[in-house]
C-alpha cells in the first residue's frame, strides 16, 4: 500500500491533488523509497507532501530549521541540486542531525522555484539503500520540479485572490444566478455555499440557477462537494437549477451516479432555466 500525506494547508490544494501522480512517476523512474516536497523559509523547512510505496522515511508536517536541513545544501550547491549514493558519507550531509537520526543513504534533491524564479523549497527523493542517479535522472527530476512550479503558482493565485469571488447575479424578484468559473475545491465550495445561502436568505430567493459552463475539472474529476450546495438550497426551500454542463464534461461524467441522480432540473443554459421557471429573456432596444 502506498502512503501519501499532506500538511493540512488550504493554500496548496492543487499541489496536493496532483502531487501523487508526479511522485508515482518519480518513484517508478528512480526506484526510491520516498519522494517529497518541502517549503523553505530562511528559518525553517517544512515537508508539504510525501509519497512512498511502503513505509515513508518522512511524514507530513516534518520540520527542521533551514540550516539543519538538506534544503540548504541543495540551494547552496553550484547547480542547485544534490545527488549522492550515501548521505552518511557526503562531506556535508553526514554532519547533519537529520542524517544521524534517520540514517538515509541514496538522495537526489533539486531546487523547487516559483514561476518568477524565487526559491520555494525542494523536490527530493530519498532511500535507505545506496542509489546511483544518472544525469538523465537529475534532468527528469528538474523537469518534474518545473511542473510543480506551475501548480504552486496556480495555488498562490487561488489563495491570494480567494480564486475569484462569488458573483451572484440577481435576475428578478426571487430568482438569482451564479456562474462558477475555474477549479472548485473544498475551500472554495464552502465559500460559495456560505455566500449563496446568505444571499438566498436575505433576498428571499425561490429559484437559484447555478451555471457550470466555466467549470474546470482537475484530472477529469467532477467536484462532488458542489452537490452540498444543491442540498443546502433545498433544505432552505430554494429550488436549485443546474445549467451549463459542457459536452466534454457530460461525456466524462456519464458514469457519475451522484450527478445522474440529482433531483433537480438540469438545463442547457440560462435561457432554458428561466423558461422552466416561467420567465423569458428580453432585450431592450
Amino acid at each position: 500500500m502506498s502512503h501519501t500525506s499532506f500538511i493540512d494547508s488550504a493554500a496548496f490544494s492543487t499541489l496536493r491533488s496532483a502531487a501523487e501522480r508526479i511522485f508515482s512517476s518519480l518513484i517508478e523512474r528512480l526506484g526510491v523509497q520516498t519522494v517529497y516536497v518541502t517549503q523553505c523559509t530562511p528559518k525553517d523547512m517544512t515537508i508539504l507532501s510525501t509519497y512512498s510505496p511502503g513505509v515513508p522515511i518522512f511524514t507530513n508536517g516534518y520540520q527542521r530549521t533551514y540550516d539543519a536541513s538538506y534544503c540548504r545544501l541543495i540551494h547552496n550547491s553550484d547547480n542547485h541540486f544534490l545527488s549522492t549514493m550515501n548521505l552518511s558519507e557526503h562531506h556535508q550531509a553526514k554532519h547533519l542531525d537529520i542524517t544521524k537520526e534517520l540514517l538515509p543513504k541514496g538522495f537526489l534533491g533539486v531546487t523547487l522555484r516559483e514561476t518568477d524564479g524565487s526559491q520555494f523549497g525542494t523536490l527530493s527523493a530519498i532511500d535507505q539503500e545506496e542509489k546511483h542517479f544518472t544525469d538523465e535522472d537529475i534532468s527528469f527530476m528538474q523537469t518534474m520540479a518545473d511542473v510543480l512550479s506551475y501548480l504552486i503558482e496556480l495555488d498562490r493565485t487561488k489563495y491570494n485572490m480567494n480564486f475569484l469571488n462569488v458573483p451572484i447575479i440577481p435576475i428578478t424578484s426571487g430568482v438569482a444566478a451564479l456562474t462558477i468559473q475555474g477549479i472548485v475545491d473544498e475551500e472554495r465550495t464552502d465559500k460559495i455555499i456560505q455566500n449563496v445561502l446568505h444571499y438566498s436568505s436575505e433576498y428571499k430567493t425561490s429559484y437559484f440557477i447555478v451555471d457550470l459552463s466555466g467549470l474546470m475539472l482537475l484530472d477529469e474529476t467532477f467536484p462532488t462537494d458542489i452537490f452540498n450546495l444543491f442540498r443546502a438550497l433545498q433544505v432552505m426551500g430554494v429550488h436549485p437549477i443546474l445549467t451549463g454542463l459542457r459536452p466534454d464534461v457530460a461525456k466524462q461524467q456519464v458514469q457519475n451516479e451522484e450527478l445522474l441522480n440529482l433531483n433537480i432540473p438540469i438545463k442547457s443554459d440560462l435561457e432554458a432555466a428561466l423558461k422552466h421557471i416561467g420567465l423569458t429573456l428580453s432585450t431592450s432596444h
